[in-house]
């Protein structure tokens, strides 16, 4: 699983906080995202998200709802690649 999915995890380390907090921070296009996610966040979840004002609260809106196993932190990365390749990029360590 890659080192920024794990603050999905129920115990948070603290490279784990700053790297959700990069996240919520530096990811603008929350809505391309949400929209990929839909399927495993339902209807609801996705209008929470949209309504947010800006990307920052999005995110943090998205974060809430992505507790729902590895299918849906599987789609979230994959996303996130697609939309902020530049992040996942810079994130990611190197091997």
């Amino acid at each position: 699983m890659p080192v920024f999915l794990m603050p999905l995890c129920f115990t948070k380390k603290r490279s784990q906080l700053k790297v959700e907090a990069k996240l919520i921070q530096r990811v603008w296009l929350v809505t391309p995202i949400a929209d990929d996610l839909k399927p495993f966040i339902g209807e609801e979840k996705y209008s929470i998200i949209t309504a947010c004002k800006t990307p920052q609260e999005q995110m943090r809106a998205l974060y809430e709802f992505l507790s729902g196993g590895r299918e849906i932190k599987r789609k979230f990365f994959e996303s996130l690649q697609s939309h902020e390749p530049y992040i996942v990029k810079e994130l990611m360590p190197e091997k």
